[in-house]
């Protein structure tokens, strides 16, 4: 049996909150992942990158060569990309410092390579919830 290849359409946070949840399927994680999809137009690129051992933050040299590579990324495409990122860890859905500081690392390096980003998520073992940068601002 052959089954047709995930590509949801994304247009709001909540296609793409529902896009992750289907992605990440039921159950826990047993480590710390950082996962980006890229979507063009309304379609994500069937394509999912997962970042292990993610327990915290890339800084100095690793997020430049990161942003660098986003920037690569971002080009490639014909038209207008935006990318789509999602943090994983074991554990509860409780926001911890941890989960804000990759979260505020993604956004920061989504805008220095110049590529749009969505709304980033964390999923946990039973939740996957946005991390809107307006949110994660007033909670620091």
């Amino acid at each position: 049996m052959t089954t047709a290849p995930f590509r949801p359409t994304i247009r709001t946070q909540a296609d793409l909150a529902d896009a992750w949840r289907q992605l990440m399927g039921d159950g826990g994680f047993g480590g710390h992942s950082v996962w980006m999809l890229w979507i063009v137009g309304d379609q994500p690129v069937p394509h999912i990158t997962e970042m292990q051992e993610s327990e915290q933050p890339i800084t100095g040299r690793l997020l430049d060569n990161f942003v660098e590579i986003l920037g690569l990324l971002g080009a490639e495409h014909a038209q207008p990309a935006r990318v789509a990122f999602l943090i994983s860890r074991p554990g509860n859905a409780t926001v911890s410092s941890a989960d804000r500081a990759w979260a505020h690392t993604l956004y920061g390096a989504s805008r220095d390579a110049g590529v749009a980003c969505e709304v980033v998520h964390l999923a946990t073992f039973d939740h996957v919830r946005p991390l809107p940068l307006d949110e994660l601002d007033a909670s620091c």
